[in-house]
């Protein structure tokens, strides 16, 4: 009887721990899929990361490669502890940044020119999260907060560089910027103040 009680226990433990590294694989999946990806769908739909502020103004500063993370698919998953290891395989777009504009102008630029430009070849890379056991990554407010701030840097940046250069400027995604952010609340108003000055300028 004690030996069929604690064989018991132990499937149940065996199950759970299953359980849980189920939800934390689908936890690391989705944030590469929804939050990396811009894909708002599978963002809405999870608890992985939860700050729309930063996912919103992410996916307009880094479009291309957020389209790069769309398009990934993931070849392999192994969990350790707390530690999910993905093997992710996606459209390598690192030769469209020529490190002589600003990151966001180089993003921008990128995507509306990667429809046109001939087939991708992906590149394989690992992501490594730390991910609880209810498939939340762990981040804390403090670093979520400074990946919000690094993003607004390089929007603002990326924005004001183009208000200086506009014969330079990706300037169809720059308006499509402005019409966007003008229906969208909650972004920093940093972000949308340096917006709202490319469109009076026009």
């Amino acid at each position: 009887m004690l030996r069929k009680a604690a064989l018991a226990i132990f499937l149940v433990f065996l199950a759970s721990s299953a359980f849980a590294s189920d939800l934390r694989v689908e936890g690391a999946k989705v944030y590469v899929l929804g939050f990396l990806a811009g894909n708002a769908e599978v963002y809405a739909g999870s608890s992985a990361v939860r700050d729309d502020a930063l996912f919103v103004l992410r996916r307009m500063t880094y479009p291309l490669s957020s389209w790069s993370w769309a398009q990934a698919f993931i070849e392999s998953a192994s969990v350790m502890g707390d530690e999910v290891r993905l093997v992710v395989s996606r459209p390598n777009v690192s030769g469209f940044f020529s490190g002589k504009r600003p990151e966001a102008v180089e993003e921008w630029a990128g995507f509306l020119s990667v429809s046109r430009s001939p087939e991708i070849p992906l590149a394989k890379g690992e992501v490594v999260l730390k991910v609880n056991s209810l498939g939340e990554i762990e981040i804390s407010r403090e670093a979520r907060s400074q990946m919000l701030e690094e993003v607004v840097k390089v929007f603002v940046e990326g924005v004001r560089w183009c208000r200086e250069h506009p014969d330079l400027a990706p300037k169809e995604y720059l308006d499509s910027l402005y019409a966007e952010m003008a229906h969208c609340v909650g972004l920093p108003a940093e972000a949308v103040g340096e917006i709202k000055l490319w469109g009076d300028k026009k």
